[in-house]
């Protein structure tokens, strides 16, 4: 593996649930028009760190790291 994931079970599920709550709300319209490409790339991104289970910012951040 290149990387070490650092993202919980439970964060990955809750990222892929959001992305599929949010593609839910552009596929039945009810997001405005302006926001579509904003928030498609915030549910593609949410979805691939909640698949791959590794987020660039959260390495960044810190976060998911193992306190010794």
């Amino acid at each position: 593996m290149l990387y070490r994931k650092n993202i919980s079970p439970l964060h990955r599920l809750t990222r892929i649930l959001m992305a599929l709550v949010g593609s839910a709300l552009m596929v039945a319209g009810i997001l405005n028009e302006a926001l579509l490409i904003p928030v498609g790339i915030g549910i593609v991104a949410l979805a691939v760190t909640g698949l791959v289970g590794w987020c660039p910012m959260c390495a960044i951040a810190g976060f998911g790291e193992r306190k010794k």
